[in-house]
């Protein structure tokens, strides 16, 4: 499949010999300041929102047919400029966030998507009072950054207020007891099972749905609703877990170059899916755990059993009614691919969220060297090192797509 490219314009290239150029940052301007600590916010920079997602990309002359690939602002693992609230503004020297005193909810979260495996990050806490509040946590891509971490399925978080758990908006005391204060380091220590465990379910829970859609005779006499059954089974039949498929464009926006890509929706339970006990199994992830720290210490497993993410758990935007009705007539329709909205883009997983009320203010520490109370287990790994265990991964999809193209 081709993709669209846009033209390489004379500054999109630092000279022939580099095959690749570090994006100018972003035109910023002043928000607010905390304890004499100035924040910015961005200024014509798109944002992830309306279930689009951007990435700066720069161009790569060594790339014949995609021309481009990603690349980012900073060094290290850090935030994502584009995916936050454009409320929640930003310190140039540590990359604390917060939102200004008048300014409620708000969300961002990290660049660095987590699959698998045990990861641990610190969370420094740089301002909290009776009036001003943080939340931190993790969050799928389908949670919103206008919001605060846990008000949905898609997040948990915990409060600075007693370290109560918060997930689907509900607060539960299971951790033991802790009064954020500035200066505490909050550790994170997020375990996930392998990505083949992981499939596997998300396989199983397919042919689940499948058979679920054979067995559903309701509304076997409304004929639409018929051929949407037999689309829904194409898709799951379809749907391969861990097979990556972007379909990031480059496009040019004020005078900056970015991917813009599908993001991942918010979805409702489907009409065929019954509640029943024997399909609760798929909604956990086995062997997951999300475990709480402060200032070295622990207190308790906040959460476990996390929701599962790879495809069909996650679904991509998706324009329903045209592929529905280009596969109803694929027989005579030449040329229409049938996209799936059941897709890995190798951006799935859990991401590291801050929230920030009224002037909180906290920041991410993802490398090693920083980290106070970084735990003495081989196995575990840093922000940090998933962030170059990422860069390396877009290198492989790069390759793979630009001998596909």
């Amino acid at each position: 499949m081709s993709v669209p490219v846009i033209p390489y314009l004379d500054y999109d290239i630092v000279d022939l010999g580099s095959d690749i150029k570090k994006p100018d940052f972003p035109q910023l301007s002043e928000s607010h300041r905390i304890n004499e600590q100035q924040y910015y916010i961005t200024e014509d920079t798109p944002l992830n929102k309306r279930n689009f997602m951007y990435q700066p990309c720069a161009a790569n002359l060594m790339l014949d047919k995609l021309k481009y690939c990603g690349t980012d602002y900073f060094d290290k693992s850090s935030i994502n400029l584009m995916d936050r609230s454009d409320k929640l503004a930003f310190s140039l020297d540590d990359h604390s966030v917060s939102v200004s005193e008048n300014c409620g909810w708000r969300s961002v979260r990290s660049d660095v998507c987590m699959k698998e495996g045990k990861i641990y990050w610190e969370v420094e806490v740089k301002n909290v009072s009776d009036t001003s509040h943080i939340r931190c946590g993790i969050s799928r891509r389908e949670a919103s950054t206008e919001t605060p971490v846990g008000c949905d399925f898609y997040g948990y978080s915990i409060r600075d207020k007693g370290l109560q758990v918060i997930h689907e908006g509900r607060l539960h005391t299971v951790l033991k007891p802790h009064e954020m204060q500035a200066g505490d380091r909050i550790g994170f220590l997020l375990t996930l099972p392998s990505l083949q465990s992981q499939s596997e379910q998300a396989m199983d829970y397919s042919l689940k749905r499948i058979q679920e859609l054979n067995n559903d005779d309701s509304r076997t006499n409304k004929r639409n609703k018929k051929f949407n059954k037999e689309f829904y089974k194409f898709l799951l039949r379809s749907c391969e877990p861990t097979n990556v498929v972007r379909d990031q464009i480059a496009i040019r926006y004020k005078n900056q170059l970015f991917y813009e890509s599908t993001d991942y929706v918010k979805t409702t339970k489907p009409e065929y899916y019954d509640n029943r006990d024997d399909m609760q199994k798929f909604y956990e992830l086995e062997n997951s755990s999300f475990e709480v720290f402060v200032n070295g210490v622990s207190h308790g497993i906040a959460f476990e059993g996390l929701t599962p993410f790879l495809p069909p758990f996650s679904e991509l935007q998706y324009n329903e009614k045209f592929y529905l009705h280009h596969w109803n007539k694929r027989n005579v329709t030449k040329g229409i691919e049938i996209r799936n909205k059941y897709v890995n883009n190798n951006r799935l997983g859990y991401y590291a969220t801050l929230s920030s009320f009224q002037g909180g203010t906290a920041s991410i520490i993802t490398e090693a060297m920083e980290l106070k109370f970084l735990p003495k287990d081989v196995d575990i790994k840093t922000l940090n090192d998933i962030y170059n265990e990422q860069i390396a991964s877009d290198i492989v999809w790069d390759l793979i797509d630009e001998i596909d193209t």
